[in-house]
């Protein structure tokens, strides 16, 4: 079944472009100090050939990576897929680097929340554990080209048409 995108999920998605970015933000640096050390020899036609040659260079690996998302954020549409809860378990865990030596103090506690369906982990939050039992319904968001998972949320009831 298909949805509209919320302003929620293009956000999230926008935020997932950011790897794509810094790679070829990486690229980039390499390829303007090379412009930099061409027009430092006073060579600006070779300078002008790789300052160009860099900025084309980054586009393209910028979109390859994030084709799938930027493809997502156009469509406006969302996959819902009903899965239901197999088990939920509650682990207690521990922040890393909260702990002193010097202080004798120990890593703070926090609790990880998960439910397993199909055979996989997910890791969900306090409301949306509590809220759900085994057995119960969920509704998995998924963007379609780049499959990421938007959100989980429990089915509550299905209307006439077959929405949510």
């Amino acid at each position: 079944m298909k949805a509209k995108l919320t302003d929620e999920d293009i956000k999230f998605l926008k935020y997932e472009l950011r790897p794509g970015l810094l790679f070829a933000l990486f690229f980039a640096v390499f390829g303007i100090a090379g412009s930099v050390l061409y027009y430092a020899d006073k060579d600006i036609n070779s300078a002008t050939f790789v300052f160009l040659g860099t900025m084309v260079f980054c586009s393209m690996v910028y979109f390859l990576i994030n084709r799938n998302k930027l493809a997502d954020i156009s469509n406006k549409e969302k996959l819902l897929e009903i899965k239901v809860l197999e088990k939920k378990s509650l682990r207690k865990d521990w922040e890393v680097g909260s702990g002193s030596v010097a202080n004798y103090q120990g890593m703070k506690p926090f609790d990880l929340y998960n439910f397993f369906i199909d055979g996989v982990k997910y890791t969900v939050d306090k409301e949306l554990y509590e809220a759900c039992d085994a057995g119960n319904e969920l509704v998995f968001h998924i963007a379609p080209k780049s499959g990421h998972l938007l959100k989980i949320e429990k089915r509550t009831s299905v209307s006439d048409n077959g929405s949510f």
